[in-house]
């Protein structure tokens, strides 16, 4: 594999390492000669290094800077970079990225590598770039940096720092994506995000990029190898992201047949927690796929809402958009930092845009106390600088009595008759059709609601069974209000053995119901009597 290393270490190895950590000093800007006149909607870093003979159609700022400031020196060996691996050998025209790879030799090995000037040798000797007169901005508009990456490890990217020299750093304390350190992704490149920073901090920028690593970070690990492209500064709100939704959001989220899904042989109850295999959820989506077709529901008609994006739960869009199915992607727990950081992976990928047509944050998250209002709502903000998608949280239906609730892009609620003492079929259909109804007049007018968990257990017998299911559901679908609101089908494959919900029925025996949700499919993923003439009765609640 062929790398190149720095043409220079750095020095002063602990100014270098505290500055980093710590950041510190008082820099002074400084006014490179740029043509102010020209304003480009970005400032590039790196986009693509060209093929020998080709010419060089790169920005200024791309020609001036280069991933060689390598550090600590006493380490650089274990460092190599190779700024023009190319992307697809197989295709050119997919241009190059930059390579890192370090290696440790001791536990605590920590090692990066700044984006300098002059070759990657200007540790604050040269000024640097003034990106907000570059890009013609005021002093407190906010920038952000952006680039997508991949690779195997983890480690943390930041922007600034370098406060030595007499061209010290404008942006003196670095920046770094969060949540930092950050544990990569092998599959493809995502998009990550710094920011937002003032352009006032960024009119001697010196150090636009840097990628470190620590083997404290990489238990278990002798190396970590990173692929970085396109790094650039632009308007922290990313082109796109201000303005109206997708113009077709609202007709993918309202005709779509939306199958909420946990995958075969995942089981979170255990320590540490189950994942499941590519295979079970590769076979899982293909028995979705057959069923909604033999209905008539095709293509991105039918889909998938997950319920969550760790512990293997991230690996499903990928898998769905081979089955070419649409998806909500779920963030069970707002506060876990990883579960964030991989939605908002999967947000940035390029290739599962038209797959992701909505985000739940938040799976009854409120009532359960796992986060606040606010906090969804942080969240929420943070994933639109990602990718402008539709955004809600799931809460159970006696929740939106705060019109707050409804503050979101489109509802998408819970509302479960037996947990509210309710234990006959045609009785718990007249009380979920009541509360969505009370729903759809509490909410704004033209508010678009989807009913996420909406259904009567199959079991266990004889307190419950497939029979009463299936006149549950055939109760609701035909109800007129089925035409207004879009109801999603809870749950879709029976394989869910961990899943303990007791409900007490009459008579005081205690049963759980947990398991027995899925009105689709019995065991061996085989569609149940019953699911086609269900599916068929949607369709007809989706008709114009």
């Amino acid at each position: 594999m062929h790398r190149i290393k720095s043409r220079q270490a750095a020095s002063g190895t602990v100014a270098v390492a505290l500055a980093f950590a710590l950041g510190g000093g008082v820099s002074s800007a400084a006014e490179p000669g740029d043509d102010a006149s020209k304003k480009p909607a970005v400032v590039w870093i790196y986009h693509d290094v060209p093929a020998k003979g080709k010419p060089d159609t790169r920005s200024e700022p791309e020609r001036l800077f280069a991933p060689f400031g390598l550090m600590p020196a006493e380490r650089t060996s274990q460092i190599t970079v190779n700024p023009s691996l190319p992307i697809d050998k197989s295709d050119p025209a997919k241009g190059t990225c930059i390579e890192y790879y370090c290696e440790f030799k001791d536990r605590t090995d920590w090692m990066g590598a700044y984006t300098l000037l002059e070759g990657g040798t200007a540790w604050g000797t040269k000024p640097g770039i003034n990106v907000q007169k570059l890009l013609g901005v005021k002093p407190d508009t906010k920038l952000a940096l952006r680039f997508r990456a991949k690779g195997e490890g983890t480690v943390t990217f930041k922007i600034g720092g370098v406060d030595k020299g007499p061209h010290a750093s404008s942006l003196a304390f670095p920046k770094q994506v969060d949540p930092s350190p950050t544990k990569l992704k092998a599959d493809d490149f995502r998009e990550y995000t710094i920011g937002p920073i003032p352009a006032k901090d960024l009119t001697n920028l010196i150090d636009p990029f840097c990628m470190v690593t620590s083997g404290l970070d990489n238990r278990g690990r002798d190396s970590v190898r990173v692929l970085v492209r396109d790094i650039r500064l632009e308007p922290y709100e990313k082109p796109g992201a201000q303005g109206a939704l997708p113009k077709d959001w609202r007709e993918r989220l309202s005709q779509t047949l939306f199958v909420c899904y946990t995958p075969t042989g995942f089981d979170p109850t255990k320590n540490p927690v189950v994942q499941p295999t590519d295979k079970d959820i590769k076979a899982d989506l293909a028995a979705i796929r057959a069923l909604a077709d033999r209905a008539g529901i095709k293509g991105e008609r039918a889909g998938i809402i997950t319920y969550g994006c760790s512990a293997g739960l991230d690996q499903i869009p990928a898998l769905a958009r081979e089955a070419h199915l649409s998806v909500i992607l779920g963030v069970f727990n707002p506060r876990d930092a990883d579960e964030v950081g991989n939605a908002e992976a999967l947000l940035g990928r390029e290739e599962l845009q038209g797959t992701i047509v909505g985000c739940c944050v938040g799976n009854e998250a409120i009532t359960f106390r796992r986060a606040t209002l606010a906090e969804i709502q942080k969240v929420v903000e943070r994933l639109r600088q990602v990718r402008l998608v539709a955004m809600t949280t799931t809460e159970i239906v006696q929740a939106y009595g705060d019109e707050k609730l409804f503050s979101f892009d489109f509802t998408l609620a819970n509302a479960h008759a037996l947990f509210s003492d309710i234990f006959k079929p045609e009785e718990g259909a007249r009380w979920a059709v009541g509360r969505i109804k009370a729903l759809r007049e509490a909410a704004p007018r033209d508010h678009l609601i989807l009913v996420k968990e909406v259904g009567w257990p199959a079991g266990p017998k004889p307190a419950f069974d497939d029979k009463q299911q299936a006149a549950y559901w055939k109760a609701v679908l035909s109800d007129p209000i089925a035409r207004q609101v879009n109801f999603c089908v809870f749950d879709g494959l029976s394989n869910v053995p961990w899943k303990n919900e007791p409900v007490t029925v009459p008579g005081g025996d205690k049963v759980n119901v947990g398991p027995h949700w899925p009105v689709l499919f019995g065991p061996d993923r085989k569609p149940k009597p019953s699911a086609e003439d269900l599916l068929a009765l949607w369709a007809k609640s989706r008709a114009r």
